[in-house]
């Protein structure tokens, strides 16, 4: 045992003691009694009794905080008694910070003495002035600590409340504090199917601008698109600049990353559907199209998350190495597998779940080693300082960024978020923090993300659900949302149960008449319907919201009379369009291997030769064996 343990733990206590100066033995030594020698030897003779005590040991356990026995559990078990701060801070944030390193340094520059927290007195300096557990410690502690327990990820039934998860001011109650921040919360679920639909339609009419160098949307393009969407987005849509954006940003993204949506080929500032988008257009949005999206995304690399908080300045700066998006995004994807269903999770429990089960989601190969730096001043705000909180400012942040802009896009989440400057996550352990961010504004627009869910489209795309079963409505049990009248109106009748959602539903098939009071329009419903929503997806939740299980006869006559519209008429595949010299179309049409797949035509005056898209190639490989090439023009 003896020889295991000395390869293990290497350092031993009886050589440690005697390198420490006068006023390191006497801080330790304060510990356990002010009764403080003045020599080195006698300090050293003063403090071995208690540190070779298994009561001494006992009793410093039983002062550390959970997180803290966790700590020392993980580096006396896994870590050969190796106090690594960089891994350490990541893995249990402030609760892995030794006093000794702080107080050691404050004797250079003449700071006061203070008692050492029980942590402190399990760590001693090597000759690398490296903190290690000394063997004879490890020996004691080894006989009652446990190993390390795999961290349980916090949820609950029911949202949290504010005051739940926010500390109280003093003299604040809880009430106080739950009214004074306003939580929201998007069903993003029923919203992506149509607010894809949506992005893809703009796109198909042209609609949709981009940066010629970044593929990502203008300002203009964000704003037409929020007001399409069915959830708009988290923050408000007037937005100064196109990156503020969330929801409208992620989408046009997202369309390009599936290739569903390319450059268009007459404009670099445009967008345009590919084959696989225009299909897309002509059929019902399911969950197995969500996973396509997602499936891509997960692959991609064009754009790194961290570019899109402002606070964060030196990604691109020489020197700077980050790990691949798809690389962080793999190990993202394995964490939200564990999300529990039907259950709410706190977002800041979540970001110390992930920390202390050591997911590897490193934004850089070795940590602090580059000039990332946050606010605006790298003398104050670099990564690698010992006062900034380096996983919750780089890797709590990314995981932020992935999970309100394209997770719950995507619909796999459902959210609940505040206002971000509500919000303040634990970047630094020093105030020095808050000063060098030199503003009142919020660290970056994501912060106010509060708590979420798993969905059924989440579970689907993941992996954890065989099948997919759209969420219905939960019928209203106590007073109903709304009134269905036979006159086709649609009365709010309980506002305060009525969500962004819901308003955003009711906007998808009635005008509003006055306040409160809608109207239900036959060319909203057919839009709708192009759009995303199916036709019986608008009834279920006017019954649902109504309280009623079936419609008057005016209401039912109304949507019978929309189907049949809808199923009217059916759009085939598309065409390519050959214009000529009608005689020279005449003698291609009537080619033995063109015979059966093109058709002659006349649109108004003109002859034309229709091409079905899928044949497109194959025919212009005739015709050029023919002496011909189509030009556009």
């Amino acid at each position: 045992m003896k020889g295991v343990l000395r390869m293990r733990f290497q350092e031993s206590l009886e050589a440690i003691l005697p390198r420490l100066t006068n006023e390191q033995l006497k801080w330790y030594l304060r510990f356990f009694t002010q009764n403080l020698p003045s020599t080195k030897q006698s300090l050293v003779t003063a403090l071995q009794p208690y540190l070779f005590d298994l009561k001494s040991m006992q009793q410093i356990w039983d002062k550390l905080l959970p997180e803290q026995r966790a700590l020392v559990s993980y580096v006396l078990h896994k870590a050969d008694g190796v106090y690594d701060s960089q891994l350490l801070r990541m893995r249990f944030g402030a609760a892995a910070q030794l006093s000794s390193i702080r107080v050691f340094q404050f004797y250079i520059i003449g700071r006061s003495v203070e008692t050492p927290p029980a942590l402190d007195m399990l760590f001693y300096p090597n000759r690398q002035n490296q903190y290690v557990i000394p063997r004879e410690l490890a020996q004691l502690l080894l006989t009652f600590v446990p190993l390390p327990r795999k961290p349980e990820l916090p949820s609950t039934a029911e949202l949290p409340k504010v005051h739940e998860v926010f500390e109280l001011s003093k003299g604040e109650t809880a009430e106080q504090l739950d009214a004074s921040i306003s939580v929201t919360v998007v069903d993003t679920e029923r919203a992506v199917f149509h607010d894809i639909s949506a992005t893809l339609q703009l796109i198909d009419q042209g609609k949709i601008g981009i940066s010629n160098k970044t593929r990502q949307p203008t300002l203009a393009t964000v704003k037409l698109l929020a007001k399409q969407l069915l959830l708009s987005d988290y923050t408000d849509a007037d937005y100064k600049r196109a990156e503020n954006a969330i929801r409208p940003f992620a989408l046009v993204m997202l369309v390009q990353i599936a290739k569903w949506a390319t450059v268009s080929t007459s404009s670099a500032s445009k967008l345009e559907l590919t084959k696989r988008g225009r299909a897309l257009l002509s059929t019902q949005l399911e969950a197995e199209h969500i996973r396509e999206i997602w499936q891509a995304w997960v692959k991609d690399n064009s754009l790194e998350p961290l570019t899109r908080i402002s606070s964060i300045h030196g990604l691109h700066a020489r020197g700077v190495r980050l790990t691949k998006p798809t690389q962080r995004r793999k190990v993202l994807e394995e964490i939200l597998q564990q999300l529990p269903p039907e259950r709410w999770v706190e977002t800041h429990g979540f970001l110390r779940w992930v920390r202390q089960s050591g997911y590897d989601l490193n934004a850089e190969p070795e940590n602090n080693a580059s000039p990332i730096y946050i606010g605006d001043d790298i003398n104050l705000g670099w990564v690698g300082y010992s006062h900034i909180n380096y996983w919750e400012a780089l890797i709590g942040s990314y995981i932020l960024v992935e999970l309100f802009e394209y997770v719950a896009t995507l619909g796999l989440i459902e959210v609940a978020y505040t206002a971000p400057e509500e919000v303040l996550r634990p970047f630094g352990d020093s105030s020095l923090f808050e000063v060098f961010l030199n503003n009142d504004e919020p660290f970056s627009r994501y912060e106010g993300l509060f708590a979420f869910r798993i969905t059924k489209l989440g579970r689907y795309v993941l992996g954890l659900a065989p099948t997919y079963m759209p969420p219905a409505y939960p019928t209203e049990t106590s007073e109903p949302m709304l009134t269905v009248l036979p006159n086709l109106e649609l009365v709010i009748t309980n506002q305060a149960a009525c969500t962004l959602l819901d308003t955003a539903m009711l906007e998808r098939m009635a005008v509003a008449q006055s306040e409160n009071v809608y109207q239900l329009q036959r060319d909203l419903v057919m839009e709708s319907v192009t759009n995303g929503i199916s036709l019986e997806q608008l009834m279920q939740f006017l019954l649902a919201k109504s309280a009623q299980t079936s419609f008057p006869p005016l209401i039912q006559g109304f949507f019978d009379d929309v189907e049949r519209r809808l199923n009217a008429l059916r759009e085939g595949g598309r065409m390519i369009v050959f214009e000529g010299d009608r005689y020279l179309l005449a003698e291609l049409a009537n080619l033995s291997a063109l015979r059966n797949i093109v058709q002659l035509a006349t649109v108004g005056e003109r002859s034309v030769l229709l091409v079905p898209e899928e044949h497109e190639t194959a025919v212009r490989r005739h015709i050029k064996k023919r002496g011909y090439i189509p030009r556009k023009g």
